[in-house]
């Protein structure tokens, strides 16, 4: 007998995700790894995306586009980060993200990481945050 159709799929493939942060007040790298359900949701969807697993192709200059083809913009980082410190946000707000999923991998800063709310919610599934 086949389980009822509202039922979630326990055999439902799982994809592997680490998650390096570095930066922050002392500078240290922390690293998280966990397995993400393929189940369709945000999480899921940016790591296919960071995988390749998914058609979608960002718009040319969006910021998903540039991560991915050439990675981050290293003036770009050091103006926003410099911007940062300057209005009085956080230390938080230094770090740096690197997110690899299979092959691909996608790396932003704090900012970059809250442009996009399906990369944000894969970083918090796999560290808990």
């Amino acid at each position: 007998m086949e389980p009822p159709a509202s039922a979630p799929d326990v055999t439902a493939a799982r994809l592997t995700v680490v998650v390096e942060r570095s930066g922050g007040l002392a500078g240290m790298v922390r690293r998280w790894s966990a397995e993400i359900p393929d189940d369709g949701g945000a999480a899921a969807r940016a790591a296919r995306r960071i995988a390749g697993l998914t058609s979608e192709h960002p718009p040319p200059g969006s910021w998903r586009s540039k991560v991915a083809q050439k990675g981050p913009d290293p003036a770009e980082n050091r103006a926003t980060s410099d911007r940062q410190m300057q209005s009085g946000r956080a230390v938080r707000d230094g770090f740096q993200w690197s997110v690899s999923c299979e092959e691909g991998s996608l790396r932003c800063d704090e900012a970059g990481r809250r442009r996009d709310p399906e990369v944000d919610a894969l970083i918090r599934a796999v560290t808990d945050d």
